[in-house]
């Protein structure tokens, strides 16, 4: 119960927070062990590793390394991607990116209004051609520009699909199809965290 408590304290102080900060232009040092806090929270991030910092820098850059994710306390490395809301229809919120639009669950923000959104690399597959009849919402041409090993016979490969974006896939379907850098593939995205 006090965990309950502590959490719907934490929601009525983080608004407060990020207001703060808007409204006065004032930079805010804000520590936490808390990934949603932080994509809710911070433009910019550093990451400590026993006493020293690791790593800092734009949170979308350093989300997207897969060689950080041990640090940042996430198993399912992924890709943050700051976007602008363009429309609401059926359920769904349209966000404007880099790479064109995406479709997530109902946000509750105006149009216009940026907000942040999360892909874990484990929502990702990657197609060689673009499916037709699908249920995936959201399907984005793009090059392999990396590939890198992952945990448990896995493979990392990131793409640039007008902003990198990154899908841990098995080892065998890599070989399968073939999956160089520079290859041209489609990212099939099943799920879309949104952050305010």
């Amino acid at each position: 119960a006090d965990l309950d408590l502590d959490r719907r304290r934490k929601a009525e102080v983080l608004p407060f927070l990020s207001r703060l900060c808007d409204e006065f232009s004032i930079p805010i040092l804000y520590v936490s062990h808390s990934l949603e806090e932080v994509l809710n929270l911070a433009d910019r991030l550093v990451l400590m590793d026993q006493g020293g910092v690791a790593a800092s820098g734009p949170i979308e850059d350093l989300m997207a390394r897969t060689d950080l994710a041990h640090l940042i306390g996430d198993q399912d490395p992924g890709t943050v991607i700051p976007t602008t809301v363009d429309a609401h229809a059926d359920g769904l919120t349209r966000l404007g990116f880099a790479g064109g639009v995406m479709w997530a669950p109902r946000v509750a923000a105006a149009i216009g209004s940026p907000v942040r959104v999360r892909i874990a690399a484990r929502s990702v597959a990657i197609a060689l051609e673009k499916p037709r009849e699908t249920s995936f919402q959201n399907i984005f041409g793009g090059i392999v520009t990396e590939i890198s090993p992952g945990p448990d016979e896995m493979t990392d490969v990131r793409m640039d699909i007008g902003c990198p974006l990154t899908a841990r896939i098995t080892s065998r379907a890599r070989s399968s199809l073939a999956l160089v850098p520079g290859k041209q593939v489609f990212a099939l995205v099943k799920s879309v965290a949104v952050s305010r």
